[in-house]
Order: structure tokens, then C-alpha cells, then sequence
């Protein structure tokens, strides 16, 4: 069971994302952060404690529904646990909504006694999820980060749209060249998707320089990308490798 310490309730959430929690989703808010919130179902009936927590970061303008397949895939295979965090990117700023995403990936850890988590972003969830990984520290172990459809060096889309997160998704802004100076931990394994019919990012922002892997997703568009079979299936198969590297490490 949960901590009941550990999160508390956020009526509103559901309602302020503007989409219908899935049946078995709990939605609830990590103590002292703010604008960023929490769905899970809960523990898989047929899953792996064993297997580390996975986090799911949507990008600008989306709400959780885009990681329906993906979840469903995880559970499926075994991951116990899987965590959807999600905010509303025209309500906030870059900073806000890292920083919440970093609390929350260290509660889930600490919630799941796990030494480490798989931490997985789409679009602007991308950039959340390497400026997590790149900046969290001792307090957790991010061992796969996976980056999809995002706009490394930017995006000429965010100059259509308002507020702090799009003005940090332009190309050349201070937040993206911040990010180009960081360095992911040691031991995280990146891996980056993206595609060539991608209209909001394109190819040469959406290949990411010094990643582990660049992988190309036939067929889809920005939205679309996010349910590829393809992807999905070898997104999985990346995280499954990822823990079996580190079993061999540790034995």
C-alpha cells in the first residue's frame, strides 16, 4: 500500500486538465508541489515490484491520454508501477513544472523503495525530462530517459503561442541553451525518438546530440508518434534492457 503520507488529494485536478480520469487512474497532488499532479493505477495485477517506477511527462497543450497505449503496454510487461504527471503548460513556466516533476519523481522512488526510475517525456515533456535527469542529482537515479518527438534546439511553432513554455521552446532561447550545457548522469541510458513527418518539430531539432540512441518513427506526426506500435513496443524493450544491464552490473 501508498504512504498515505506521501500525496495527498487535488480535487480539481482532472477537471483543470480538462480530461476524464481513466477508470483506473487515481489522480492526487505531491505535498509541496505545485501545478504539476499525479495519475496511476496502482500496482499491475500480473506486474514485477522488482521493475523500477516509470514516469510519464506530456508535452505543451496535451493531457495524459497520449500515454494510453504506452501504459497500458507497460503494465502489460510487467512494470508495476507507472505514474502520468501532468500540468497545464499555458498556466506556468519552465522552472515550475521541472522542479514539480523532479519532487514527484523522488517521492515515487522513495514511495516504491526504488533505487532508480525510467523517466519518459513527449515534446515539451521532453525537455522537462532531460532538465530532470540532468539536474536531480544524489536524490535519484534516473536509469533510462526517453525523449519523444522534442524540440531540443527548439521549435518556430512556440513563436504562435504565448506564455513562458512556448517562449522556451523558441530556438535560441536561454532555457534550451542551458540545457545544451548539461550533462545527464553517468549511469542514465538516453534514448531519443522522433519523426520525419513531424510538422511542430522538426528533424534537425528533433535528433538529440549525445544520446545514447536516435531512433526514427515511420508513419506518425507529432501527436501521433506518442501510440506507434513501433515505438511502443521498442520503447518497452529499451527499459527491459536497461534493468537487465543493471542486474548484471550490480551481481
Amino acid at each position: 500500500m501508498r504512504p498515505r503520507s506521501l500525496l495527498h488529494a487535488v480535487p480539481l485536478a482532472v477537471k483543470e486538465l480538462s480530461l476524464p480520469a481513466p477508470a483506473t487512474s487515481t489522480w492526487r497532488g505531491c505535498a509541496g508541489v505545485r501545478n504539476v499532479v499525479m495519475a496511476d493505477g496502482g500496482p499491475s495485477p500480473c506486474g514485477d515490484s522488482r521493475r523500477a517506477p516509470v514516469v510519464l511527462v506530456h508535452g505543451f497543450g496535451a493531457t495524459v491520454a497520449v500515454w494510453e497505449r504506452l501504459r497500458q503496454r507497460l503494465y502489460a510487461e510487467g512494470f508495476s508501477h507507472v505514474v502520468m504527471a501532468g500540468y497545464s503548460a499555458a498556466r506556468t513556466d519552465p522552472a515550475t513544472v521541472c522542479a514539480g516533476v523532479a519532487a514527484l519523481c523522488q517521492a515515487v522512488g522513495s514511495a516504491f523503495a526504488s533505487s532508480g526510475i525510467h523517466l519518459v517525456g513527449h515534446s515539451l515533456g521532453g525537455l522537462v525530462a532531460r532538465s530532470v535527469a540532468q539536474s536531480v542529482g544524489e536524490s535519484v537515479r534516473v536509469d533510462t530517459l526517453v525523449t519523444i518527438a522534442t524540440p531540443h534546439r527548439g521549435s518556430h511553432a512556440a513563436r504562435l503561442m504565448g506564455g513562458g513554455c512556448a517562449r522556451a521552446m523558441r530556438p535560441g532561447s536561454p532555457w534550451l541553451t542551458a540545457l545544451e550545457e548539461q550533462r545527464l548522469q553517468d549511469q542514465t541510458w538516453w534514448v531519443n525518438y522522433y519523426s520525419e513527418l513531424d510538422l511542430v518539430v522538426r528533424r534537425s531539432s528533433g535528433r538529440a546530440a549525445g544520446c545514447g540512441l536516435n531512433v526514427v518513427v515511420g508513419g506518425r506526426g507529432h501527436q501521433g508518434i506518442a501510440s506507434s506500435p513501433f515505438l511502443v513496443d521498442h520503447l518497452v524493450g529499451q527499459l527491459t534492457s536497461s534493468e537487465a544491464r543493471d542486474h548484471l552490473v550490480v551481481a
